[in-house]
């Protein structure tokens, strides 16, 4: 649980009940956040914090570039020989 000063919440993970054959049920952070919100005197309970959605993956652009991981050429690129 933590205060976040820009958004003026605390936010804190949602946590879901996953089982597993080793440890039986455990408790594991889903990736969503849910907080509380001053308002006035009230703290108001939001469900969820960031619930903007995207069309596209989120990327710096390294997908255009012209060599591989490595700095190799891609495949695609590769002479036959």
């Amino acid at each position: 649980m933590t205060f976040d000063d820009q958004l003026n919440i605390i936010m804190f993970e949602n946590i879901i009940s996953v089982m597993t054959p080793e440890e039986g049920p455990t408790l594991l952070p889903d990736g969503s956040y849910k907080a509380y919100k001053q308002e006035g005197d009230y703290w108001i309970y939001k469900d969820k914090v960031f619930d903007q959605v995207s069309s596209e993956p989120p990327t710096d652009g390294s997908h255009n570039r012209q060599e591989g991981l490595f700095g190799s050429p891609k495949s695609s690129e590769k002479k036959e020989k």
